[in-house]
């Protein structure tokens, strides 16, 4: 595990082969059948974002339960200090390399990225970025390595670069959003 600190103090926590294999492959399987429908956006809505949707699938309350994340991340230590907050909504992020990302937070949330992706190389990028209060630097920024699980306060402004073309064409990553304590 590794913490990273914003400038404002905030964590994010990063956790590499969070899960073992078998659960990686099960949730790979499971986002490879879900419905996906366009319509998600980054950012407050802002006018200049209209034209840039996403695809994305909403999970609900059986969803989560099948897929086993709530029990896994309940066995992670790592985790423990989080385990009371409650889930408020679950979705998984489907990226194209067409695809146009925006820095954004999700205010007063603890936000969780989970890669879903079982084969990721460096050269294809998609990296998620963690900038500083007022967007003019960067403080953090996230390989997307399979398996990888980021832990962080939704009120840090972040955003992933587009895959390279080299990419498979979808890049997965579960987004998992809790109230804070």
């Amino acid at each position: 595990m590794k913490t990273i600190l914003d400038d404002k103090q905030r964590q994010i926590c990063i956790i590499d082969n969070a899960f073992g294999r078998a659960f990686q492959e099960n949730l790979y399987h499971f986002v490879m059948n879900s419905y996906f429908k366009i319509g998600a956006q980054d950012g407050p809505g802002a006018i200049e974002n209209k034209s840039h949707v996403y695809l994305t699938s909403e999970y609900n309350e059986a969803d989560v339960h099948n897929i086993g994340i709530l029990d896994a991340l309940n066995k992670l230590p790592e985790w423990q200090q989080y385990k009371d907050c409650k889930l408020l909504r679950t979705s998984v992020n489907l990226s194209v390399p067409s695809d146009t990302n925006f820095a954004h937070t999700h205010k007063d949330e603890l936000a969780l990225i989970y890669y879903v992706n079982l084969k990721w190389l460096p050269e294809w990028a998609g990296e998620t970025l963690f900038y500083n209060e007022d967007q003019t630097d960067i403080v953090y920024t996230s390989m997307y390595t399979p398996g990888r699980l980021i832990i962080f306060d939704g009120n840090i402004p972040h955003s992933i670069t587009v895959q390279s073309t080299l990419a498979p064409h979808y890049r997965f990553s579960l987004a998992m959003f809790f109230s804070k304590k």
